[in-house]
Order: structure tokens, then C-alpha cells, then sequence
């Protein structure tokens, strides 16, 4: 079993990455996800400066792994590319995974997660990755339409309490997610997994 320790750029990633139906998942695919998820607090931290020292926070808190995965967001920059190459130059990570706009377009992928989430139905969202404003402030509108429940105001107090019902393999099998897809596809293939 490969053990991988996580940068993560904020606190909603790391809710995911610690979640239980995260951690199962993994480990069915050879992962043993390291306990201790370092937080970058933000995107302007993961900067090649400022990556070394979390790469030795990981090394140091996270039971000397054996690969690190930095996950992070595309935000408002042009191109996937850019986002690595601001973070690869450390060469502390072993992998770079970067969500399309950002991590909440893989919970819009995940429309029956957010189903259980509601008690009802929410509709599947075509293009999850390529909305037209955030994928938060697209989230949040649209569980405002279908239920008076909503999501609040906090991302990460919804990203809290969504991750118990979060698949980042349903996500993944969206035919328009495929940073999500791209996430399980590194965890096999570091795992040495089908």
C-alpha cells in the first residue's frame, strides 16, 4: 500500500481528504492516506517558496510519505499548466491535481451526493467545471432553487458537513468533470491499481 501525504490548498479540500468515504475509497485502491492533511490556508501559499515547508510540515506530521499530492485550484488562471509550473518548481511533489475553476465544481458533478445531502433530488449540472460565475456562488444558487434548505453562507462550513456525502468517484464518472477524473486516475495509478 502506497501511503500519500496531502498539501492541500484550503480548508474545503482538506475536509474532503479526511473524510471517511474518502479514506475507504483510497484504501481500496492501495492508498493509506496520511492523517495529518497539511492546509495551505489559500492558493497565494502554494508558491515553489512556500511549498518546501509544507512539504517538510508533510514529511514531519504526516508519517514520512511516500508520495506528496498537492491539490489545488484553477481559480481565475488561464491554463492548468501555469498553476503547476508556479508549483513544480519546488519539485517537492510528486503529483499536482488541479480542480477546474475550483474544488466545488466537483460537488456540483456529484448531483446525487448532493441529493442525499438535501433529502431531494438536485439535477445534474452539465457543464460543472465551466460555469458561468464560481462553482460556489453556481452551487449555492442552484440548491437555493430546488430547496429552502440551501447550503448557507460559508463555503467551508458546507464543505464540512457535504463531505460525508461526497463521491469523488461519481464525480468522476461526470463526462464534463475531468479534474475529478484525474484525481482518481492518480491515486491508481500511484497505487499501482487497475
Amino acid at each position: 500500500m502506497v501511503k500519500i501525504g496531502f498539501v492541500a490548498e484550503g480548508e474545503c479540500d482538506t475536509f474532503i481528504l479526511k473524510s471517511e468515504h474518502f479514506r475507504a475509497l483510497a484504501e481500496r485502491l492501495g492508498v493509506y492516506v496520511c492523517p495529518e492533511i497539511i492546509n495551505a490556508h489559500g492558493e497565494g501559499n502554494l508558491r515553489y517558496s512556500n511549498l518546501i515547508p509544507f512539504a517538510n510540515l508533510c514529511y514531519d506530521q504526516a508519517e514520512t510519505p511516500d508520495k506528496i499530492i498537492v491539490l489545488t485550484d484553477l481559480e481565475t488562471e488561464p491554463c492548468v499548466i501555469e498553476v503547476k509550473k508556479r508549483i513544480e518548481t519546488s519539485g517537492m511533489a510528486d503529483k499536482i491535481v488541479v480542480a477546474r475553476k475550483a474544488l466545488e465544481a466537483w460537488f456540483l458533478a456529484d448531483h446525487e451526493g448532493l441529493s442525499r445531502y438535501l433529502g431531494q433530488r438536485f439535477p445534474v449540472v452539465e457543464f460543472p467545471e465551466q460555469t458561468a460565475t464560481m462553482p460556489w456562488d453556481e452551487l449555492r444558487q442552484r440548491v437555493k432553487s430546488v430547496s429552502p434548505r440551501g447550503v448557507g453562507q460559508l463555503k467551508k462550513a458546507f464543505a464540512k458537513r457535504f463531505a460525508a456525502h461526497f463521491s469523488l468517484e461519481r464525480a468522476a464518472q461526470h463526462p464534463r468533470c475531468p479534474s475529478a477524473a484525474y484525481f482518481l486516475e492518480t491515486l491508481r495509478t500511484m497505487a499501482g491499481s487497475p
